[in-house]
């Protein structure tokens, strides 16, 4: 949603994110009922903000039937502009502003994806290991294959491809033959780097991700 030339041209880094609440089939116009600009930005800065609100209020409307949306664009120097769209619900019409407070939902699994790749880079773990290395005792059953827990490895895990891994339950399909969304997947994920780092995986990814990005 952020155009590239303005980036070129500012070198900024920015981080931005968008918190989605979804619901269904209503209409009901979107309205802008907070805003924040940081004073002091120029003209093309304005421009940018009016084509998303502009094109936010369409895609809300038309296109997904989003109730409710806030969104917030930083740099390193802090906020650069903060808004928030429509309402989280539709019965009461509890306006959505910067400071609604949304679930997190699957952003974790980003996080919990670079904390891994982290791990990759230090050498506690590795991508294409099967995790019984890491977890000796996990597995799983598949009609599929003999001992699919020796071939699933943490990319697997991270791609959605291990066909859907937990204890005492059943794959879906042969380990790395098809994709099929799984928190199951990101969750052993996490609970290995905590097996291998010794520490909480909260105290991991703060120390190796938060702390580092002065979260």
């Amino acid at each position: 949603m952020y155009n590239g030339m303005l980036y070129c041209r500012y070198r900024y880094l920015f981080s931005l994110a968008c918190f989605l609440l979804c619901a269904g089939c209503h209409s009901i116009k979107p309205t802008m009922h907070s805003e924040y600009i940081r004073p002091g930005l120029s003209q093309d800065w304005h421009s940018v903000f009016d084509k998303q609100r502009q094109s936010i209020t369409e895609v809300m409307t038309k296109k997904d039937k989003i109730p409710g949306l806030s969104i917030a664009l930083v740099d390193r120097q802090g906020l650069i502009w903060t808004a928030g769209f429509g309402y989280t619900d539709y019965d009461l019409k509890t306006p959505v502003t910067p400071d609604t407070i949304f679930s997190i939902q699957s952003m974790s699994k980003s996080l919990t994806t670079t904390l891994v790749l982290l791990a990759v880079q230090d050498g506690l773990v590795d991508l294409d290991t099967p995790i019984t290395e890491y977890l000796p005792d996990f597995t799983v059953k598949s009609c599929f294959e003999e001992n699919p827990q020796a071939k699933m490895t943490l990319r697997h895990l991270l791609s959605h491809t291990a066909g859907q891994s937990i204890s005492d339950t059943w794959l879906k399909f042969p380990v790395g033959a098809n994709y099929s969304y799984s928190n199951l997947g990101i969750d052993l994920a996490a609970y290995i780097i905590q097996a291998r780092s010794g520490c909480s995986f909260a105290e991991y990814m703060k120390s190796k991700l938060f702390e580092p990005l002065n979260m």
